[in-house]
């Protein structure tokens, strides 16, 4: 049986592909993440040995917008997985962003065949609107909030927003410009307002 040239990679339960050939151009983005400890690990495991000098903060990395933050990167199991750890706890409300470069190896020279990335936020679970986060593109702007489970909708401004999943709303709208500030309601199944939160559109 012809033993699988692809090298795998799992971020928590997220798995990654490695392969030989030269990487290709388009990145992969796993599903947004919402955490409550302010110095959480992230544990990167493969499946085969990682080629130690390629384990850099130039292929493993977290962004705080476009900025990268301190971490420690650690080697374990057997050089099979990786630890990163900020060196300064994560902040409230901030949207960050754990990268994986496709200049990152295995021993026997595999490369990522696409950079992959995941998006995280530290949240206060206490609160009805846990997380507010967005993406934009093309004058199209689209908002994602978490909300604690006793929360009966979300309101974005004047607009109801949509069910996406357990605890999870979203919504969009165009020709909203970098700056502006929209108002998030979060409401009770009553009615009352549980929750208000101002968020700045980057």
């Amino acid at each position: 049986m012809r033993k699988s040239h692809k090298l795998m990679i799992a971020i928590l339960v997220i798995a990654i592909s490695f392969i030989s050939s030269a990487p290709v151009t388009f990145a992969k983005s796993f599903p947004y993440k919402v955490i409550e400890d302010a110095s959480k690990t992230w544990k990167i495991t493969f499946t085969q040995v990682l080629q130690a000098d390629s384990v850099t903060n130039a292929s493993v990395y977290i962004l705080d917008g476009n900025t990268k933050i301190p971490v420690r990167l650690t080697l374990t199991g057997s050089n099979k997985s990786i630890n990163v750890t900020p060196v300064t706890p994560y902040e409230k409300g901030k949207d960050y962003e754990l990268k994986v470069e496709s200049t990152l190896k295995s021993a026997t020279g595999k490369s990522l065949n696409q950079p992959t990335s995941m998006k995280f936020q530290l949240v206060d679970k206490s609160s009805a609107i846990q997380s507010v986060s967005q993406s934009s593109a093309a004058g199209f702007t689209n908002f994602t909030v978490f909300t604690r489970s006793d929360v009966y909708k979300v309101n974005i401004n004047t607009t109801e927003m949509q069910m996406a999943g357990i605890n999870k709303y979203s919504q969009g709208f165009y020709g909203l410009k970098s700056g502006t500030i929209v108002t998030i309601k979060a409401y009770s199944e009553t009615g009352k307002v549980l929750e208000t939160k101002s968020y700045t559109i980057d």
